[in-house]
């Protein structure tokens, strides 16, 4: 039983190969352990020794079984914190990709996911000029230009509580009043300044000779969620 124990807490051998082990070693005990009783005992052990070689198996097999239980609990521990950074890892994702109460709704499963809202603000900003642009630079440097810029743009749509809704090539949508907020233009009309004083920023540390342009539009939308794999949060124009 002890040997038993042992092969199974190798942590070098496969699951495989230590079920297998296991089962060699028990099919050997057994072998022994008939041999044993049909021939009965080579010579008498005393009783004192008899008790002694007694309590020292119960005692080794009371320890094996803590030190397997206690093998068992670590492994639980260990895979119970795997479980929930992996969970925070998805949650992360999901906030990154849909706002965080259309996120929750779509974990309940509501379907169709879908709102109205009466008045908002959407931005819509692409950059003239980059599409003569991509055609002269590699993918790296093509990427980490649009990824430089969009970071700054994601910078200021949180300072001015505007929802970021996608990017299309060179092109930035966002919008704000989604939560309801009175001041969603002035929100949106504060970012738009905001985006060219970056822009021009971003123009100056590239050298490039590129123009943003950018459009506001207020009015009442349709929200939801569309798609079953790789989905997407948009809006549509309800008038």
């Amino acid at each position: 039983m002890i040997t038993v124990s042992l092969v199974m807490l190798y942590p070098a051998l496969s699951r495989f190969v230590r079920f297998l082990v296991g089962f060699a070693n028990i099919a050997v005990l057994s072998v022994v352990m008939a041999f044993a009783i049909a021939n009965g005992p080579v010579a008498d052990i005393p009783a004192t020794l008899s008790m002694v070689f007694l309590v020292m198996n119960f005692s080794l097999l009371a320890l094996v079984i803590m030190v397997t239980l206690a093998f068992y609990d670590v492994a639980m521990e260990q895979a119970e914190k795997a479980q929930k950074l992996e969970f925070e890892r998805a949650e992360a994702l999901l906030l990154n990709v849909l706002p965080s109460d259309i996120a929750i709704r779509l974990k309940a499963n509501e379907e169709p996911l879908a709102d109205e809202h009466g008045s908002v603000s959407v931005l819509f900003a692409d950059i003239a000029g980059f599409t003569n642009l991509s055609r002269n630079l590699p993918a790296n440097a093509l990427i980490t230009l649009l990824n430089d810029l969009f970071s700054r743009f994601d910078g200021l749509s949180n300072r001015y509580q505007a929802e970021k809704i996608k990017t299309i090539g060179d092109a930035y949508m966002v919008a704000t009043g989604l939560r309801g907020e009175a001041t969603h233009a002035e929100q949106l009309a504060d970012m738009a300044i905001g985006m060219q004083h970056d822009f021009e920023a971003f123009r100056q540390d590239h050298s490039l000779d590129l123009k943003l342009r950018i459009g506001i539009h207020s009015g009442a939308v349709i929200a939801g969620v569309i798609g079953k794999q790789k989905f997407s949060y948009d809006l549509w124009g309800a008038q």
